[in-house]
């Protein structure tokens, strides 16, 4: 029931002026509660916090707001206040989002309305709009979208899933040249080992598999597969022997093309393991008020819908606690896609390289055109608009820094794949600019990209191992030993670069290239390496940083005498002693909030002399110090160091 103020709601007002009135007093509000009005109810509670001693006078007015923009869309939402709290410079009231019903779906950009979702993943309304959205990113999407004919290349092996009904599937081998559509599956795998292929069991995978015997998650791949109309479906862990190191490093070369490749990606974003399944696990809201809608805008509807409890998740939402985000491998799998269908918290989220569509909403969010450098990193297919006028070396420092980020906050459950696990991502990088790439760094743009730092709270759990992974001066020198938080965004365990690095200006001093070369572990020019040294000629200086008695011996090191000067470690540091600058330029900051009318600062790589002979070196820390700062002073000597 509602009462005929809540029934009458001018829905139209709400987008031109800054409050619509509701009920004429908050005594008339609780009056309709009491009287049996749900929303009226809802309000009330809602409010009682900060309306437990107003005036009983006070009107209750609504303002409808659309949420901050993030690249991933907005929502509209209704905010119910009492009219003296505003007047008293209290803003706080009770917030409600607001969704349209989907039987009378209108196509429309009209302010930010949502539809509300199915009730379940596998709702059949859920693949009609899957298929749309797949056959309109074929047919319409110019760029990267449509840069995909008919058929492409097989993998080397597919999951032939039948047709509906069919209670068994089974590996095939493709041979060479043959080709055609196949869906692939991002997944996580779980603490325990996954349903495999090895070289013992391939032959009976081959002869047919039980779907009945199949884990969770690839159940339901199976049947969205099917859902969606397709015969063929790639799940690592069947289709790559798991036993075989040939056959592994053999298809890891050839991953990022199976995901680039692909019709469609699917994610299983918040299946924790290969057991847990994703298509049972809706978590709609249960409040949901039916409200009449009055309105010229969205003459289609009759009702809308008020949500406490923040409506539908986003697909940033999902990408910020999605366990299938927290995983290392999953990240070149989500940027390399050319379609991407999130199966989320409660929606569905269509990526592609125009935009994200939800199942919430009726058209793409965001052009790629749109985004910032420092968005593109999030984008699918990720370096589409590299052209001859894009400033590429300004454009890789921004990107691969995000993607540096993002990947360190990630699990690896074996640390030799922390090359591998982002080597896709790294020969599309190389495809489209031509850069050279050693040991996650890319020579062409060296110098910014070699000023990574340990975030200060993770120095306690990211320590280099005895088995040689990377030279210290690459950022993979450095896995985490304690599993990521479910957070991919919560920075304990990430390397980091300055929020700037990418805008801020050279100015000069910076050090000279002269060789970097990797021994490589397998054929993979992108994968596991042997070993690594680079060879900088710049200056240098030869530092007591015991003598000084003015630095503070924390976490970092900071002398804050005539000028600031800071060193972030690599790893926790007790000793002190033979420690080296080597001067990576004068930087001007370039940001708004950043000192841009200062001096600038100089920034330094620490490095601590292995070798005394030969002038080999480890990196174990980077620092700034601003001009004026003791270190100004001192004598920088040109110098040519080695660092391995």
């Amino acid at each position: 029931m509602l009462c005929h103020i809540c029934s009458t709601i001018d829905f139209d007002a709400l987008f031109h002026e800054e409050s619509v009135k509701h009920h004429g007093t908050l005594s008339a509000l609780r009056e309709s509660a009491a009287l049996g009005c749900k929303l009226c109810a809802s309000i009330t509670k809602g409010i009682a916090d900060i309306t437990a001693e107003g005036d009983p006078f006070a009107p209750i007015i609504i303002t409808g707001s659309v949420t901050n923009a993030d690249y991933l869309g907005k929502k509209f939402f209704l905010l119910f206040r009492v009219e003296s709290d505003i007047n008293n410079g209290r803003l706080a009231g009770h917030r409600y989002d607001v969704s349209l019903d989907r039987e009378a779906h209108v196509e429309t950009t009209k302010p930010h309305l949502l539809s509300f979702p199915n009730k379940s993943h596998r709702s059949e309304d859920c693949y009609v709009l899957s298929r749309e959205w797949i056959c309109d990113c074929l047919r319409d999407h110019s760029g990267l979208c449509s840069d995909f004919t008919a058929t492409s290349a097989f993998p080397t092996r597919l999951l032939d899933v039948g047709i509906n009904g069919s209670s068994t599937l089974r590996v095939v081998h493709k041979s060479e040249g043959d080709s055609g559509q196949w869906v692939a599956l991002s997944h996580t795998w779980g603490s325990t080992p996954p349903f495999t292929s090895t070289k013992a069991t391939i032959s009976n995978r081959q002869l047919g598999i039980e779907i009945s015997a199949l884990p969770a998650t690839f159940q339901d791949a199976v049947f969205v597969t099917r859902k969606l109309g397709y015969q063929y479906l790639w799940i690592d862990s069947l289709c790559i022997l798991q036993d075989s190191v040939e056959d592994w490093n053999s298809e890891a070369l050839r991953m990022s093309l199976y995901y680039g490749n692909a019709v469609v990606t699917i994610a299983a974003s918040f299946a924790r393991s290969h057991h847990d399944g994703f298509l049972d696990k809706r978590h709609l809201p249960e409040f949901r008020i039916k409200v009449p809608l009055n309105s010229n805008l969205y003459k289609g509807h009759n009702y809308f819908y008020v949500t406490e409890g923040g409506g539908p998740n986003t697909l940033s939402d999902d990408l910020h606690i999605g366990p299938l985000h927290t995983r290392a491998w999953t990240l070149q799998e989500r940027l390399l896609s050319r379609r991407v269908i999130h199966f989320g918290w409660d929606q569905l989220s269509f990526e592609c390289s125009k935009g994200v569509i939800e199942e919430s909403s009726s058209h793409l969010t965001v052009d790629q055109e749109s985004l910032s450098v420092l968005d593109l990193y999030s984008r699918p297919f990720l370096l589409a608009n590299f052209n001859d006028t894009t400033d590429s070396t300004k454009l890789v420092t921004g990107v691969w820094s995000r993607i540096v980020q993002d990947y360190c906050s990630r699990s690896l459950s074996v640390q030799s794949d922390i090359f591998p696990a982002i080597s896709g991502i790294a020969r599309r990088i190389a495809e489209k600019t031509g850069y050279t790439y050693r040991a996650g760094i890319w020579l062409e743009a060296v110098v910014p990209l070699l000023l990574w730092q340990v975030y200060p709270s993770a120095r306690s759990s990211r320590h280099r191992t005895t088995n040689f992974l990377a030279p210290s001066w690459s950022w993979a020198s450095l896995p985490a030993v304690e599993p990521a938080p479910d957070h991919p965004l919560f920075y304990s365990n990430q390397i980091c670069y300055s929020l700037s690095i990418c805008y801020d200006r050279l100015l000069g001093q910076e050090p000279k290239l002269v060789s970097c070369t990797t021994e490589l572990a397998t054929a993979d020019e992108f994968g596991s390496l042997k070993s690594g040294v680079i060879v900088l000629r710049g200056k240098l200086l030869d530092f007591g940083i015991q003598s000084l008695q003015h630095w503070s011996r924390s976490e970092r090191l900071s002398y804050y005498n005539e000028g600031l000067a800071e060193i972030e470690w690599d790893e926790p540091m007790q000793d002190y002693r033979s420690m080296f600058f080597l001067c990576m330029g004068r930087w001007k900051y370039a940001t708004s909030w950043a000192d841009r009318d200062g001096p600038g600062v100089v920034r330094f790589l620490v490095l601590r002399r292995v070798d005394k002979k030969d002038g080999i070196f480890k990196r174990v820390g980077v620092g700034y110090y601003r001009l004026k700062s003791e270190l100004d002073k001192c004598s920088w000597v040109e110098t040519t160091v080695s660092i391995i």
